[in-house]
């Protein structure tokens, strides 16, 4: 029997709130519209931007 179209609302990927360094305000910001990518040497990544004044962030995360 094929899954239906409420179990994969229910199991999308959540984004988590993250907390990274604004050069622009030059203080630790919330990341807003985070989302998690790869780098091209398979390192994970959030890349998002600031909550207060939006500028691009982007905050390495530890090994896979």
């Amino acid at each position: 029997m094929p899954p239906t179209a409420a179990y994969f609302i229910c199991h999308l990927p959540r984004y988590v709130s993250m907390e990274g360094y604004c050069v622009k305000c030059k203080a630790k910001r919330e990341i807003g519209n985070g989302q998690e990518v790869t780098m091209k040497n398979g390192r994970k990544a959030m890349k998002g931007s600031c909550g207060t004044c939006g500028t691009g962030m982007y905050r390495i995360l530890g090994k896979a």
